[in-house]
Parts: structure tokens; sequence; C-alpha cells
């Protein structure tokens, strides 16, 4: 027996309703990602860049970085920012060189910044958020080459970026 036109419709009204739905959640949750990508390239890290710009301009003395120091460095490097007089970025937790992101679909990022004199050095970034760095500063997403470059990190689901000032 073959279904009725009425039940035809109905299925066919619900398989498109239902595509629909489905279409609008991902596009919803899409957009909210881009938006929590875009706050923190443009409210965090580009303050990081002026932060740095403004030292460097003061001739401060930066702090000496033996390579396994990186919170002890970024420590005292953000003490003598403050007691030089320059305002630092505004992170989301409770250390500035720390980021938290949390985009809906993937898994927390929990980025470290280490910032030298000509270079950020971004570690725990995710692959979409890299591509998305590197289009917004470059021009276009090539990690190999320009002002950011990355490559994955010791886990396959973070990479490592460096933003060259």
């Amino acid at each position: 027996m073959a279904p009725s036109p009425i039940a035809t419709d109905r299925f066919s009204f619900g398989l498109v309703y239902t595509m629909v739905a489905l279409i609008t959640f991902w596009a919803g949750f899409r957009l909210i990602n881009q938006g929590l990508e875009s706050r923190f390239i443009k409210d965090y890290m580009l303050q990081w860049e002026v932060s740095i710009r403004a030292y460097s301009a003061k001739q401060a003395q930066w702090p000496k970085f033996s390579g396994s120091n990186h919170v002890a460095y970024m420590d005292s490097l953000i003490n003598a920012m403050k007691r030089a007089g320059v305002p630092l970025p505004d992170s989301n937790t409770d250390v500035t060189y720390r980021y938290h992101m949390a985009p809906f679909g993937a898994g927390d990022e929990d980025i470290f910044v280490l910032c030298f004199h000509d270079r950020l050095v971004l570690y725990g970034l995710s692959g979409n958020t890299m591509n998305r760095l590197d289009r917004t500063v470059d021009q276009h997403s090539d990690l190999e080459h320009g002002r950011v470059t990355g490559y994955p990190g010791k886990t396959a689901k973070t990479h490592i970026g460096m933003w060259r000032l």
C-alpha cells in the first residue's frame, strides 16, 4: 500500500524543517566560535602587541629567559611592565599571560603567551584558532611563511604559534 499524499507531504515538510533547523544550529555555533576567536585575536593578542611595543619603546630591561622558566619569566615581565606603566591586556584567567576559550563542539583551549621583544610565542592553540590568527595577521593562511607561523604541538590537537612583531 502506497503512502497517502498527505502523509508524504507531512514527511517531506518534516524532513525539510529538520534540515533547516540543523543548518541553523550549525551556522549559529560556527558564528559563536568565530566570535570567540575574533575576540581572542582583536581584544587580547593585539593588546599584547601594543603592550610589547610600548615596553620596548621605553627601552626597559627585558628579564632573562633560560628556556625552561616560562611562568617565572612571564611573571617577571608582567611586573616589569607594570612598573614601567605599560598597560597590559585583560585576560579571562587569573594571570595575564593565559587565556581560556571554550568553543562549541571542540575542546577547551588554554593558551599560554610567551612574550619577547620581537615575537610572541603561543602554546595550546587549536588548528582553527591558529588558522584564523594567521589569516587575520597575514591576510592568508600559510603556517610556514609570514608574520605568523606555527606547527603542531606535542598533542595532535594543539599548535604552537609564533607571531613576529
